[in-house]
């Protein structure tokens, strides 16, 4: 599906309005995740035979594909609300509270062409966020983790307990979702050099009094006690890891510690031969000024270039000025 927005990241972009458009989100997902027996329906948990006293105790509930891509299932979180944090309770989304919880919505929900790194199918999802502080929080990137709110069943299917019946009411944008760090809004960064100084436009058109473009400059901080070259890969490595799985960042940070061992700890084969070249520029260093003594003590004929003392053969190639 395509919209009217300018890009701000391959994943995000920003319509005129001032609206964020966050495609390709992954919304939820098949699989098992973990539940508190308390966060459950627990006339539900009585009915399958199941010990609800101990609330805090867990249980992994189960997803079957079947039901996450159901139609039903996709159709009832089509058009449904993206909220700031989940409603407080056991509160959904409607018209008596929509005003209040509603920052946006969610649509063209469908399932993933491609397996997660878990190998659970993804739900997506694209994501238009339309108020504050939602706006904000989601573009400077302090909340971008997903987490659905849906009515279901509870129900047995062989040795698991499973969720059936899936109804979507809202996706809520939070700290960290149940479903995982893969269930997020993405933003890949662009693949662009990394930007040291950023120069704003001055008032109005963007120019100084003198009508050229205005020269002032704000320069990125960078911390005490980094260097430029760490501090650039660590910049890097965070926007690599915006939008990267676990085993791509784990793989970076790999190539870059052998990079930097590499660096730091030359083999015995370069070792030797940077010695060998610096011991070669000493000799080289220290027979240019033995050449200039005998050339100033007259003991090297200079148009004929007979040596006189030795037989040196590397003060033929020597050139100078012959002094009066």
């Amino acid at each position: 599906m395509d919209y009217y927005a300018s890009e701000i990241s391959p994943n995000l972009g920003k319509t005129p309005e001032g609206f964020l458009i966050a495609t390709d989100c992954v919304i939820g997902r098949s699989g098992f995740q973990t539940y508190a027996v308390g966060e459950l329906p627990q006339d539900s948990l009585e009915e399958l035979g199941i010990d609800a006293s101990n609330k805090t105790a867990t249980i992994d509930i189960y997803r079957s594909e079947d039901e996450v891509f159901a139609p039903e299932t996709l159709s009832s979180f089509e058009g449904k609300s993206v909220t700031n944090e989940h409603p407080n309770g056991t509160q959904f989304v409607e018209p008596s509270n929509i005003s209040d919880l509603e920052f946006g919505h969610v649509q063209n929900v469908r399932r993933g062409d491609q397996p997660l790194d878990s190998g659970d199918w993804p739900l997506l999802g694209d994501l238009i966020i339309k108020r504050e502080p939602l706006l904000s929080l989601v573009e400077s990137g302090r909340k971008r983790s997903l987490s659905c709110g849906y009515d279901y069943v509870l129900a047995r299917d062989g040795d698991k307990i499973a969720q059936v019946a899936i109804r979507g009411n809202h996706v809520a944008v939070v700290p960290k979702g149940r479903a995982g760090a893969e269930a997020r809004i993405k933003d890949s960064a662009a693949a662009v050099d990394p930007v040291i100084e950023v120069k704003p436009q001055s008032e109005g058109a963007g120019l100084s009094s003198t009508g050229k473009e205005g020269k002032e400059t704000t320069k990125v901080a960078k911390p005490n006690g980094v260097s430029w070259i760490s501090y650039l890969l660590g910049l890097g490595l965070k926007a690599h890891a915006t939008d990267s799985s676990p085993q791509e960042v784990a793989e970076a940070v790999e190539g870059m510690t052998k990079e930097k061992a590499k660096d730091d700890f030359p083999d015995e084969k370069d070792k030797k031969e940077k010695e060998a070249k610096e011991a070669e520029d000493r000799k080289r260093a220290a027979d240019a000024e033995e050449a200039e003594g005998l050339c100033k003590a007259g003991e090297v004929a200079y148009d004929d270039k007979i040596i006189e003392e030795g037989d040196e053969e590397w003060l033929e190639t020597i050139s100078v000025e012959e002094t009066p």
